[in-house]
């Protein structure tokens, strides 16, 4: 299995998401996402209590917004990992497949 490495915003990035509507906007997620290289990732922070919905829902949006992300044959995956037991965050997981 080949080892996915962390995908890292340009500062032009960071500043676009921070002057965005709201943090890690996928509207804007979903254009910068393009520029990632297949097997790099980005996690995309949530509050440990939060349910999977609202992961489901941040998805959603992405694929709303045209990027090309689920199971199976498309080109971004996600993965939803359980925190550790004493972990603040979560974390939504976006990789590029090819």
């Amino acid at each position: 299995m080949t080892k996915m490495t962390e995908f890292k915003l340009s500062e032009l990035d960071e500043e676009e998401l921070m002057l965005g509507d709201e943090p890690e906007d996928p509207k804007l997620l979903a254009g910068i996402f393009t520029k990632m290289k297949p097997n790099q990732l980005y996690k995309v922070q949530f509050r440990s209590t939060s349910s999977t919905k609202m992961m489901e829902t941040y998805i959603k949006r992405l694929q709303e917004n045209g990027l090309k992300i689920g199971k199976g044959d498309a080109e971004f995956g996600y993965r939803m990992p359980l925190p550790e037991n004493d972990a603040f965050n979560r974390y939504l997981v976006i990789f590029r497949r090819r």
